[in-house]
């Protein structure tokens, strides 16, 4: 969902190194964080809540990959839900804190720091969703 990648631009979200690589992304991907009503996360958590996703998943960088893929699909996501289940949101707040206080604008984060909330509340039900959109 990023405006900078893909399409004509054809730039992978990706950063490569001697030891493999690593995704990026920025807050284009949450673009309902900073917006001035809560239509757009409310959207967001209702597909949720439908067991779907906003149709742009389409367009990440090994969907293809992840759909085409003959081995067993099911596992794919286990390490990602750990983390996702572990994950320390208030490491992140505090993160943000340190960030309002440099002086740096961090838009919407109540509504970012909800949301992660949320996904990690329902890490199980968030990669059931994602198996689903490449099986």
């Amino acid at each position: 969902m990023n405006a900078d990648r893909g399409g004509h631009h054809n730039k992978a979200n990706l950063l490569l190194d001697d030891d493999g690589f690593i995704l990026i992304d920025h807050e284009l991907c949450l673009h309902f964080i900073d917006g001035d009503s809560e239509r757009a996360y409310q959207a967001i958590l209702d597909e949720f809540k439908d067991n779907k996703w906003p149709q742009t998943y389409n367009h990440h960088l090994f969907y293809s990959k992840l759909k085409s893929y003959r081995g067993q699909k099911r596992p794919l996501f286990d390490t990602f839900k750990e983390y996702l289940g572990r994950m320390d949101v208030n490491k992140i707040e505090l993160l943000i804190e340190e960030l309002k206080r440099s002086g740096i604008n961090v838009g919407g984060s109540d509504r970012l720091i909800q949301y992660l909330y949320y996904l990690k509340q329902n890490s199980n039900k968030y990669c059931l969703i994602m198996l689903s959109l490449i099986a």
